[in-house]
Parts: structure tokens; sequence; C-alpha cells
């Protein structure tokens, strides 16, 4: 996923094009994107430009039959706990 950031990033046919088929206005856009103020950057974001990087990885564990942490049952409905 990519998002432009800059000026020159698109080409203007394809801007134009966008414009017209979802009848929006580039410029009037921009104009009203001109009072957004941006905060600072925290620290510890965009870690992986630094070379920290963590990968969290989902994988199916065979044979666990429960949840390692205990599930509350269910309440009856209209019950009040």
């Amino acid at each position: 996923m990519m998002g432009f950031t800059a000026d020159g990033q698109v080409d203007p046919n394809l801007l134009a094009d966008r414009d017209k088929r979802f009848k929006v206005n580039a410029a009037e856009e921009r104009k009203k994107l001109a009072k957004v103020t941006t905060r600072p950057v925290h620290p510890a974001a965009n870690a992986w430009e630094k070379g920290e990087v963590l990968q969290l990885e989902l994988r199916r564990m065979d044979g666990v039959k429960r949840s390692p942490t205990p599930v509350p049952p269910r309440a009856a409905p209209g019950a009040v706990r």
C-alpha cells in the first residue's frame, strides 16, 4: 500500500481522470487540507527505518483443544451478570 505524499508524484492526467470519475476537485481538496497540522513523529515510530523490525506470526497450533487462558462461559440470553 502506498500514498502520494508530495507534489509531482502522480501523473496529472491520472489526477484529472480521478477528479472526473469521482466528482471531486483536487485543487479544492488541497485548500481544505492546507489548515491541517501534523504532530511530531513519535521516536518509536518507523522502527524499520532504524533496522529494528518485529514480525508477528499467525500459525495453527495443531493438537491444542482449548485456549491457554480461561474463557468465561457465555451468559444465557437476558441474564444479568
